[in-house]
């Protein structure tokens, strides 16, 4: 992992991958994750929202405090859901709503396995 990284504007789910969530560190060690994304209001209240940035946000502060197994296990649910595909909200190509997509990665969690990686269910490994 780099300290710093320096990236163009570039679309952030094009960047995701790339960089970690921010994570602003002051004096003795106090810290502050949050998701980097607008307040969307065109969208708010719909159920529409993708809940990504957020839940990953919580990713990075567990890692901040070496909670690393529970920040895997939360960031491998989250990709296996991504990538299986069936639940994606309207910004990835699909057609779920927030609740769903959130349930899904909630089913996807309560089954992986102490080795951070799903069990075989629909596809998430």
């Amino acid at each position: 992992m780099f300290p710093l990284m320096a990236t163009p504007h570039i679309h952030p789910q094009l960047q995701a991958p790339l960089v970690p969530m921010p994570c602003n560190i002051g004096e003795g060690g106090i810290a502050l994750a949050e998701a980097v994304h607008g307040s969307a209001p065109d969208i708010a209240g719909k159920n529409l929202a993708n809940p990504t940035a957020l839940l990953l946000s919580s990713v990075t502060m567990l890692r901040h405090i070496d909670l690393h197994d529970k920040a895997d296990r939360i960031q491998n649910a989250i990709l296996n859901t991504i990538a299986e595909g069936k639940y994606r909200t309207a910004d990835l190509g699909g057609t779920s709503k927030t609740t769903e997509f959130t349930k899904e990665e909630y089913d996807c969690l309560n089954l992986v396995d102490k080795a951070s990686t799903c069990t075989i269910r629909k596809g998430c490994k």
